[in-house]
């Protein structure tokens, strides 16, 4: 094989891998923001599960109309026209339809207004503090700068066994 065919097929497949690499990506990101919210926790009435600052996920993709009691929810509230993360405490339904009782953990009573399904924004599936967030997410950086390095290197050692191999000569053979 010449030193011209070893190059196009390893440059053949590090586009094809970048390529998917990108899609992948591309992929996660719509995947993510179809299905997920992001938000941060303010406030003292959902303590000690979560604390001001926390970096929260909603899930926008379940069933509105059966949340079970105990799930933490975002919801729209139109008594004070925010968005409220409170724990649902029960469950009904009346000449309206469904409703939820919601209550934060550390409020002594209930919501004053029940919280229909169409205003549910989304449903608490990860919260993290916002100190290990940051930690995690500089560690996370080093580690990815580690990954990118050592990719570098295994690349370009790639490269300098293709260019730097010699050229095999031609053998006939003469009767």
């Amino acid at each position: 094989m010449s030193r011209e065919e070893r190059i196009e097929i390893v440059i053949g497949r590090s586009e094809i891998l970048i390529f998917s690499l990108i899609a992948i990506l591309i992929c996660s990101i719509l995947v993510f923001l179809v299905c997920f919210d992001v938000g941060i926790a303010h406030g003292r009435s959902m303590f000690p599960v979560l604390r001001e600052g926390d970096f929260c996920l909603f899930s926008k993709v379940f069933d509105r109309e059966n949340i079970p009691v105990g799930s933490i929810i975002l919801y729209y509230s139109y008594d004070t026209n925010t968005s409220v993360c409170h724990r649902i405490i029960s469950a009904a339904s009346d000449k309206e339809g469904r409703f939820y009782v919601t209550k934060g953990d550390y409020n002594s009573e209930p919501d004053a207004s029940p919280v229909r399904p169409s205003q549910i924004l989304g449903l608490l599936v990860f919260s993290q503090s916002s100190q290990l967030f940051y930690l995690e997410l500089f560690l996370g950086t080093i580690f990815a700068c580690v990954i990118v390095y050592i990719g570098i290197k295994k690349l370009k050692r790639i490269f300098q066994e293709i260019f730097d191999q010699p050229e095999i000569p031609n053998l006939t053979i003469e009767d």
